[in-house]
């Protein structure tokens, strides 16, 4: 099941009885899920488990769900933020779906976001961290999506939640999104809210006494005036795989056809759509998909048989096609840029208390 009916079936959008015994299936399945979560966040709590503290500051990065919450352009924010003051800084991620050359999109786009900032694939964070520690004499890491690992304990813990869905159709996996229930945020830091400007004020007023009334019934927490970062992720410019960049004015004029494989690709295609583009026809491949001759072919296809002249994708599924043109019709990937709505100076406040505990 492709990730667009997937989210039909879990949002109760697909109606029958087959998607209905499907939604029970699942919600027993997520009985089972919660029932393991629960234990190994207690045994954390209560110190069964114990959590390696680092010899350098560490930064998490994660999700309260599963999917695409815009990770990358915020760990790369905050990459850059130290590397500006002079801090040696490293980005670690897990390395999902790695390439043949032992790379993943993710490093690929980050590379090319952090020029210079080492970045580690290693499934095993603590072992990365003492890489990171080892080669690059590390004073800060960045754990990109590392909520629930908590075996490495972390100077700072942010959650992303993104507002198109920001409590996952409000089950555990896999009969919603959560990889853990709401009351996981009484660990966060601080919450960043991405993707504001893809909802209304009402929603984004909503989702924030939400988090209150969460902040609220945490131990030790009660009086705290708890306020979420609000981030948008602006689309810039469009750019080729060999780094020719042209406004977004430049592809209002006719159909654009659309494709991706990231965690969330209705936002993507919603992007679009605000951008004033005709998106004529658009298809969504599994979150960290490597592409085939055949997938491209098949896109390149159907964008003709819709008119559309242009192809276009987000830059994490152009850093592995690294072609300027599919099938004579010319690729282009989003680049987008990253915008605080409200609360920039709540995540710079923190990030300098960091910076000042270690050069302190």
């Amino acid at each position: 099941m492709d990730e667009a009916k997937f989210r039909n079936l879990i949002s109760g959008e697909a109606k029958g009885f087959v998607p209905s015994l499907s939604r029970g299936l699942l919600y027993a399945a997520s009985f089972l899920y919660g029932t393991g979560v629960w234990f190994r966040n207690f045994s954390y709590d209560v110190n069964w488990f114990k959590s390696h503290h680092a010899a350098c500051a560490v930064v998490s990065v994660g999700n309260l769900t599963a999917g695409g919450t815009g990770k990358t352009p915020v760990v790369s924010y905050i990459a850059n933020w130290f590397d500006r003051k002079g801090f040696r800084v490293v980005i670690i991620s897990r390395g999902y779906h790695q390439l043949e050359e032992a790379v993943n999109d993710e490093k690929l786009v980050l590379d090319r976001l952090c020029p210079g900032i080492p970045h580690i694939l290693n499934k095993n964070r603590v072992e990365a961290v003492q890489q990171a520690i080892d080669e690059y004499d590390a004073e800060v890491v960045i754990l990109d999506d590392a909520f629930q690992h908590r075996r490495l304990a972390r100077d700072l813990d942010l959650v992303l939640l993104d507002m198109s869905t920001p409590f996952g159709y409000d089950f555990l996996l896999p009969r919603g999104l959560l990889r853990e229930h709401p009351e996981g945020l009484q660990r966060a830091d601080l919450v960043l809210l991405t993707r504001v400007n893809q909802a209304s004020p009402e929603r984004v007023e909503e989702v924030q006494a939400a988090l209150q009334q969460i902040r609220a019934a945490a131990k030790g927490r009660e009086d705290e005036d708890f306020t979420a970062v609000e981030v948008s992720f602006p689309p810039e410019r469009f750019l080729s795989a060999s780094g020719v960049s042209i406004e977004i004015d430049k592809l209002r004029e006719s159909p654009v056809a659309a494709f991706c494989g990231i965690g969330n690709p209705e936002a993507f295609r919603q992007s679009l759509v605000k951008l004033g583009l005709d998106v004529g026809y658009f298809r969504a491949f599994p979150d960290h998909h490597h592409y085939s001759e055949e997938d491209l072919d098949a896109v390149a296809d159907a964008a003709k048989a819709e008119n559309c002249l242009n192809l276009l994708t987000t830059l994490k599924d152009l850093v592995k096609i690294e072609k300027d043109k599919w099938a004579k019709l010319p690729l282009w990937a989003v680049t987008t840029g990253i915008s605080f709505d409200h609360g920039r100076e709540l995540l710079d406040d923190r990030l300098q208390q960091i910076a000042d505990g270690i050069r302190g």
